[in-house]
C-alpha cells in the first residue's frame, strides 16, 4: 500500500524511535546492502554456503517517495521479538517503521504496483477454494548448504489488512501470505486434493518443493485468513493465540506500523549436511495490492547459532541444567564460563548449575563459532530447611500420638511473608503437590519421616525438607534407656558407640529377691473390691480373674485366691489349679498354721516339709506367694481389698491389707500389700507394719514364695525366724531363670533402621537423633514395643555434599556431573566404581561412561563427607513388557518393564490407550485384562513396549471334608476342581513339607496327618486342605489264600471276628454278602466296614493239581492207590452202589475212607461200582469207580 507521511508522523516516529524497529537505520552500512548481501551477510552469517541468488522485488511508493520492497532492520528496544534481520514486504519496506499511529489507505495500480507469484497464489487458491491472482510479490530465492541435520529460521509476520473490516474473514478475496519453499534430497514434495476424489492421485504444487511456513502442528499456510481475531467473522477467531493486536491502545507502543502481527514463529526442515537445498521466500498481496504485509527475517537464521534462551531466577539451594541449543554438524566442541572464568571440565551442551552469575557457552563448528549467554539470579528466602524432629510421649503406649504438624509453619518461614508449607507422607507426593497431610497428625509407624513442601509464593521458589515424628513409650514395668546425648568432633572422631539398656524378662524357674522402696505407689485403702469382710480365716470367694497371663514358676494363671490370713495362691485348695471358670471349688478355710517351733519356720529358701507346718492343716497352702502370712483377725476391723491397677502391658493385680488386727492381740495391727506385675512376672511385697504377738503362735509368721510341689521357695534374709516385727520394708521377687522372654532391638533413624541389637555404631554428618526400639515378645504371644531417643550431637559440622539424582541421558556422549557442598577449605575426590580418578580435584566431573560416581569431600579440620550418584549413558531406550500372558480373574498381578533407562527417565503406562492416571514407576499392579504399553522418555529418547493381558477364570480346588481310615488301611485324596486337571501343575504337602514324585491330581494316603495341595494353571493357583486320621479297627479279618480245582465251587469267607455290630461287604466280583462262592481261580478283593472302620482284604486264589475222581483202585495195602481219595472235593455224602443197584457203602462228610469195604464190614469183590457224591452246593457228582482185588 501507499502510505501518507507528514512531517507530524515523522516527529512521533522520532519519539518513539526507541520503541520501535528502524528500517534501513542511515548509522548502518548495512542500509545500503543489495539482497544479495543481505542474504549472505545478514540471513546466511559467514559460516553457511549460500549461492545461486535471485530474487523479484519491487519499488513501492508512497507519498511520491519510493523505495525498495525489502531491507534491513534493527530492533529499537521495544517488544519485538526479533533483534534485528531482513525485512520482505508488499510495501515499501521503510514504512514497516512503527508504531502504528496512520490511517489505513489502500493503493492501486500504478507506479507502486508489481507482479505476483504463481506459487504464492497456489498456495493460497488451495488453502481458500477460489483463484485469485497475487500481487506485489518479493521473492527470494537461493540454493543453500547445510552444515547440520536441521535447519530453522525464526520469523513474524504482519499485515495491515487485520483489524480493517472482514479483510482477515473467510470469503474475503483479499488474504495476504507468506510462504517458504524447501527442495532438495529428502524433501516430500507438497500435494492438494484437486478432484475431491479419495480414489485418485492427489496433484503435486507447481513449486516441487515444501512449504514449511505454517501454522504450528498444522498444515495450514501463514496468511492474514488462517490467523486472526475479529469479532465480526464467523468464526471470530482462528489461532488466535498467534495473533497480536496493534490497534487501538496498543497502537501507540507498537513497534510497527502494521494493524497486527504474529508471534515469532519458526519454519524448521530435516536436511542431510552437505547436500544442496533450494530455498524460496515469497510474501504477497493477493486479490488487490492495497494494504500493505510484510514478514521479519531473523538475523543468522542459516548461520551456525547457539541459544540458552531467556535469563532465569533461580531458587536458593536448587539446581539448574543449562542447554545450549542448536544445529551443528556433530563435530562441534562447546566451552562454558561464568562471570568471564572457564569453568573446568565443561565441555558439553549441558551444564548444571547451582550458583548465580552470567554464564557463557562458546560453540565451535569447523571454522563457525556461535555464542550466547544468560544472567543467573538468585531468588532469596530466609525459610528454614533444616526442621528439628518432632517427639512426643506416648498417653497409651501404643505408639501413636497425634502431632500438630502445623506448628512448623511459623518456625519453617522464619518470619518471611508469603511461605507455604504442606506436610507429605513420601517425596513423590511432596514433589507433586499431592496427599497434603492435615494436623493433627497421628503418626502410621514410629519413627515416622514427614517431607515438607516450602513454596515461596512471591519468588515461586519450591524446595524440600523432611523431619521425623518420634514417639517416646514409657511405662513402669520396662525401662529402655538409649543413653544420654553424645557429642562428637569429625575433627577427632567422628563415630560413636550408641547402646540401649533395658529391663529384660527372665524365665520363672527361680527368682531373685531384692530390697525396694518401702513406700509403695498404690494405696493400702480404698481398694475397689473388699474381700474377707469382718470374717476370719477365709478365702476370697469366688476366685479373683486376672485379666493378664501371669507366670509363677513357670506356670501361667488368670485366676488368684486371697487368704485372709495374709497369703495368695493359685492353687483351689482342693488339690488342684484354680481352673478358671469362676466357680468355687476349693475349701474356703484358711487357717493360720505353723509349728510350734521357731526354728521350724521357713527359712529364706523354704521348700515345704510337712514337719513344719501344723498337722490340723490337712492341705497346706503351695503355689502361693506369703506376704505377710500371718494369724491376723480381720473379724476385728481393718480392711482387705484388692483392685487392677494401670494400662497394658503394665497392668498390676495390687492386694492389700490394712490395719487389720493380730489374732489374740487386738492392739497389735499390720498393714502390708502384694503387688503382681503384668509383663514381667515381677512380685512386690510392701510392709509398712507387721507386729508379733508372742501370746499366740510365738509371732510367728512368713513372707515369701513358694512353688506347687513345695520344693523350691525364696524368701528374704533375715525374715521368717522365730518371733519377728518389721515396719517400712519392701521386697521384690524378680524372675531370674532360663527361658527369658526374647526381645528384638531395633535402632531408628528417622523411618531407616541404621542397626540391631543393643549396642551400634553411627556416623553422622549433622547433629541426628536416634531411637532405640526394643520389642518384647510376651509368653501368651502378644508384644510389647517400648522406646528412647539419644541425640548425637556434631559440632563442628561435618562438610555436606550433594551429587543430586542419578542420572540417565540419551544421545549424550558425556555429562558433567555438578555437586552442592558446604564447608570451609574443601577438597574434592572422585571417584568411580570405589577407584580414584586421578587428577581430578574439582567439584565438578565431566564423564563419558556409565557407572556409579562418588564424590569425597574433605574440608580444613580433616572432616570429611561423600556422595554417590548413578550417571547412565544410552543411545536409545529400549523397553520390554514380555510375551502376551493370562492373569487369574481376582487377582492382581505386577507388571515390570525391562528397561536401560536408569533414574530420570519418566514412564506413561496406558491401558486399551488410556493413560493410567498416577502411574509414573517402572512398574504397575494390573488385576484386568487389556492391553497395557508403557512408553519410557529420557531426554530426547524414547522408548515404547506393550502387552496382551488375557483374563483366566479364577481357580477353585477342594480336597473334601476330613476324613477317618482304620489304620492299615489306604485312602485316595481327589482334588476337585473348576479347571481340567490336565491343565493343573499340582504340589502336594504332609503337614507343610512338600511329597516329592507326586504330581498329579490324586494320592494315595497310608499315613496320618494334614494333606494340602496347590494347583498351578497359568497365572491362576488355588490350595485345598484335608486333614486324615487314623484309627484302630475294632474286629479283624482273616481269609488265607486258597488252592481250588478248576469248576469246582469254593467258599471264600470274609465274615470279621470281634464286630459287635453290623458289617457290609464289597467284593470285586460285585456281591455284597460275607460269603462267595467262587468255581475259577484269579485274585479276590473284599472290603468290611463295620464299626465305622473300613478294612480291604485280598485273596489269591490258585489251581490246585490233583483235583480228579479215581476211576479205580487196588485196596491191597501196599501204600499204593488204596482208597477211593476225593479229598479235595470236601463231600458232604458218599454213596456206593454194586452192579444190582444195591447200596454197600455211605459216608457223610467224606474225605479218603472207603478202602472196597462195605457198611457190614465185608471186603467187596473185584468189580465195577456206582458213586453218588453229593458236594457242599447240595449238587450230586455220579459215575463208576473199579475194585481191583487181583495181584
Amino acid at each position: 500500500m501507499k502510505k501518507i507521511i507528514t512531517s507530524i508522523s515523522l516527529l512521533i516516529v522520532s519519539v518513539s524511535f526507541s520503541q520501535s524497529i528502524d528500517v534501513n537505520p542511515s548509522d548502518s552500512p548495512e542500509s545500503s546492502f543489495t539482497i544479495e548481501q543481505l542474504t549472505t551477510d545478514i540471513l546466511a552469517g559467514s559460516c553457511s554456503t549460500v549461492n545461486n541468488i535471485s530474487s523479484s522485488t519491487g519499488i513501492a511508493e508512497n507519498a511520491g517517495q519510493t523505495g525498495p520492497s525489502f531491507g534491513y532492520f534493527v530492533n529499537g528496544g521495544g517488544a519485538f521479538p526479533i533483534g534485528k534481520g531482513v525485512i520482505l514486504s508488499t510495501g515499501r519496506a521503510i514504512d514497516a517503521v512503527g508504531p502504528n499511529d496512520l490511517p489505513d489507505t489502500t493503493g492501486g495500480s500504478g507506479a507502486g504496483t508489481w507482479n505476483g507469484d504463481t506459487d504464492m497464489q497456489q498456495i493460497l487458491d488451495v488453502r481458500y477454494g477460489d483463484t485469485f491472482t497475487t500481487g506485489n510479490a518479493t521473492v527470494l530465492e537461493f540454493d543453500f548448504v547445510p552444515v547440520g541435520n536441521n535447519i530453522s529460521f525464526d520469523y513474524v509476520f504482519a499485515s495491515e489488512e487485520w483489524n480493517t473490516g472482514s479483510y482477515e474473514c473467510p470469503g474475503s478475496t483479499v488474504q495476504d501470505g507468506f510462504a517458504f519453499i524447501i527442495s532438495g534430497p529428502g524433501i516430500l514434495q507438497d500435494t492438494f486434493d484437486h478432484d475431491n476424489n479419495p480414489a485418485t492421485p492427489e496433484t503435486p504444487f507447481a513449486h516441487g518443493g515444501k512449504n514449511i511456513a505454517l501454522i504450528p502442528g498444522t498444515n495450514q499456510p501463514v496468511s492474514v485468513g488462517t490467523i486472526y481475531n475479529n469479532p465480526d467473522c464467523t468464526p471470530s477467531t482462528s489461532f488466535e493465540n498467534l495473533h497480536v493486536n496493534n490497534t487501538g491502545v496498543a497502537a501507540a507502543n507498537s513497534a510497527v506500523e502494521f494493524n497486527a502481527m504474529t508471534v515469532i514463529l519458526t519454519a524448521q526442515s530435516n536436511v542431510t549436511p552437505g547436500a544442496t537445498y533450494h530455498l524460496k521466500l515469497v510474501i504477497a498481496d493477493r486479490g488487490d495490492e492495497a494494504f500493505d504485509s510484510a514478514v521479519f527475517l531473523a538475523a543468522n537464521s542459516f548461520d551456525a547459532a547457539v541459544s540458552l534462551g531467556n535469563d532465569i531466577t533461580m531458587c536458593e539451594g536448587a539446581n539448574n541444567i543449562l542447554t545450549a541449543n542448536g544445529t551443528f554438524s556433530g563435530s562441534q566442541s562447546y566451552a562454558w564460563q561464568l562471570d568471564g572464568s572457564t569453568i573446568s571440565g565443561a565441555n558439553s551442551n549441558t551444564l548444571d548449575i547451582d550458583s548465580p552469575g552470567t554464564y557463557l557457552v562458546t560453540v565451535t563448528d569447523g571454522d563457525c563459532t556461535a555464542t550466547d549467554s544468560l544472567v543467573v539470579s538468585l531468588a532469596s528466602s530466609a525459610v528454614v530447611t533444616t526442621i528439628a524432629d518432632m517427639i512426643l510421649t506416648d498417653t497409651d503406649i501404643d505408639g501413636f500420638m497425634p502431632f500438630d504438624l502445623s506448628s512448623n509453619d511459623a518456625l519453617i518461614a522464619g518470619g518471611s511473608a508469603g511461605i507455604n508449607s504442606s506436610y507429605h507422607l513420601s517425596m513423590a507426593e511432596a514433589t507433586s503437590n499431592s496427599g497434603a497431610l492435615v494436623s493433627p497428625y497421628t503418626n502410621i509407624s514410629n519413627p515416622q519421616t514427614i517431607y515438607v513442601r516450602i513454596e515461596d509464593t512471591i519468588n515461586g521458589c519450591i524446595i524440600y525438607s523432611s523431619f521425623n515424628l518420634i514417639v517416646i513409650i514409657e511405662t513402669d514395668c520396662f525401662d529402655v534407656n538409649a543413653g544420654v546425648d553424645q557429642n562428637i568432633d569429625c575433627s577427632t572422631d567422628s563415630c560413636v558407640d550408641l547402646t540401649v539398656t533395658f529391663t529384660e524378662t527372665k524365665g520363672t524357674s527361680s527368682y531373685d529377691v531384692s530390697s525396694l522402696d518401702p513406700v509403695s505407689p498404690f494405696p493400702y485403702t480404698g481398694l475397689a473390691n473388699p474381700i474377707s469382710v469382718g470374717t476370719d480365716d477365709v478365702w476370697s470367694d469366688p476366685a479373683i480373674s486376672i485379666p493378664f497371663n501371669f507366670s509363677f514358676f513357670e506356670n501361667d494363671y488368670t485366676e488368684l485366691i486371697v487368704g485372709s490370713n495374709g497369703v495368695v495362691t493359685f492353687d483351689s485348695q482342693s488339690g488342684t489349679h484354680i481352673n478358671g471358670d469362676g466357680v468355687s471349688d476349693f475349701n474356703d478355710f484358711c487357717e493360720f498354721g505353723i509349728g510350734a517351733t521357731g526354728t521350724q519356720i521357713p527359712a529364706p529358701t523354704f521348700p515345704y516339709d510337712p514337719a513344719t507346718f501344723d498337722a490340723t492343716i490337712q492341705n497346706p497352702i503351695l503355689n502361693a506367694i506369703y506376704g505377710i502370712y500371718h494369724d491376723i483377725d480381720p473379724s476385728l476391723g481393718g480392711e482387705i481389698g484388692w483392685e487392677l491397677i494401670g494400662t497394658a502391658p503394665c497392668r498390676t493385680m495390687v492386694i492389700s491389707f490394712n490395719l487389720v488386727p493380730l489374732f489374740d492381740c487386738e492392739t497389735e495391727f499390720s498393714t502390708f500389700q502384694m503387688v503382681l506385675w503384668e509383663s514381667t512376672n515381677i512380685i512386690d511385697v510392701y510392709v509398712q507394719n507387721k507386729s508379733a504377738c508372742s501370746t499366740w503362735n510365738d509371732g510367728l509368721g512368713v513372707i515369701g514364695i513358694q512353688n506347687n510341689d513345695g520344693t523350691l521357695g525364696y524368701s528374704p534374709a533375715g525374715r521368717n525366724t522365730g518371733d519377728w516385727s518389721a515396719t517400712n520394708e519392701a521386697w521384690r521377687f524378680s524372675p531370674d531363670g532360663i527361658g527369658t522372654t526374647s526381645t528384638n532391638i531395633t535402632w531408628y533413624n528417622g523411618s531407616t533402621i541404621v542397626g540391631t541389637g543393643a549396642t551400634i555404631n553411627v556416623c553422622p554428618s549433622v547433629t541426628t537423633n536416634y531411637v532405640a526400639e526394643v520389642t518384647y515378645f510376651n509368653t501368651d504371644g502378644t508384644t510389647t514395643i517400648i522406646n528412647d531417643v539419644v541425640t548425637v550431637i556434631v559440632d563442628p559440622a561435618v562438610p555436606t555434599v550433594d551429587l543430586g539424582e542419578d542420572m540417565s541421558l540419551c544421545n549424550a556422549t558425556d555429562y558433567t556431573i555438578s555437586s552442592q557442598t558446604s564447608g570451609s577449605g574443601l577438597t574434592f575426590e572422585w571417584q568411580l566404581a570405589a577407584v580414584t580418578i586421578a587428577g581430578e580435584t574439582n567439584d565438578s566431573l565431566l564423564v563419558n561412561a556409565s557407572g556409579n560416581y562418588t564424590l569425597i569431600v574433605t574440608d580444613d579440620t580433616g572432616c570429611s563427607s561423600q556422595d554417590e550418584i548413578n550417571i547412565s549413558l544410552i543411545d536409545t531406550v529400549t523397553a520390554d513388557l514380555g510375551s502376551d500372558f493370562d492373569i487369574c480373574q481376582g487377582t492382581t498381578q505386577v507388571l515390570t518393564v525391562t528397561t536401560n533407562a536408569g533414574a530420570g527417565a519418566t514412564y506413561v503406562w496406558s491401558q486399551n490407550g488410556v493413560v493410567m492416571v498416577g502411574e509414573t514407576n517402572n512398574n504397575i499392579l494390573i488385576n484386568t485384562a487389556g492391553v497395557y504399553s508403557v512408553v519410557i522418555t529420557v531426554g530426547t529418547c524414547v522408548g515404547n513396549a506393550s502387552v496382551t493381558v488375557s483374563e483366566s477364570t479364577s481357580m477353585t480346588m477342594n480336597l473334601g471334608p476330613d476324613v477317618s481310615i482304620c489304620e492299615g488301611s489306604t485312602v485316595i485324596l481327589m482334588v476337585t476342581s473348576n479347571i481340567a486337571s490336565a491343565g493343573i501343575a499340582y504340589t502336594w504337602y504332609l503337614d507343610g513339607v512338600i511329597i516329592t514324585g507326586v504330581t498329579l491330581d490324586s494320592i494315595n494316603v497310608t499315613e496320618a496327618g494334614a494333606y494340602s495341595v496347590n494347583g498351578v494353571s497359568g497365572s491362576c493357583n488355588a490350595s485345598g486342605t484335608i486333614d486324615v486320621e487314623f484309627i484302630s479297627a475294632s474286629f479283624t479279618v482273616t481269609i488265607p489264600d486258597a488252592e481250588i480245582c478248576l469248576g469246582q465251587p469254593y467258599v471264600l469267607d470274609a465274615t470279621p471276628v470281634g464286630n459287635t455290630g453290623t458289617a457290609s461287604y464289597v467284593w470285586n466280583t460285585g456281591e455284597a454278602t460275607s460269603t462267595i462262592t467262587i468255581s475259577t481261580i484269579g485274585v479276590y478283593t473284599v472290603t468290611i466296614t463295620a464299626d465305622g472302620c473300613e478294612v480291604i482284604k485280598v485273596v489269591n486264589v490258585t489251581e490246585k493239581l490233583d483235583c480228579i475222581i479215581p476211576s479205580g483202585f487196588s485196596p491191597n495195602n501196599d501204600g499204593i492207590n488204596d482208597s477211593f481219595d476225593i479229598a479235595w472235593l470236601e463231600a458232604l455224602n458218599v454213596k456206593m452202589y454194586n452192579r444190582y443197584g444195591t447200596k454197600v457203602y455211605e459216608k457223610a462228610n467224606y474225605r479218603n475212607e472207603w478202602y472196597g469195604v462195605s457198611d457190614s464190614g465185608y471186603e467187596l469183590p473185584t468189580g465195577t461200582y456206582y458213586y453218588v457224591i453229593e458236594i457242599s452246593d447240595g449238587s450230586l457228582i455220579k459215575g463208576w469207580v473199579y475194585i481191583n482185588r487181583e495181584n
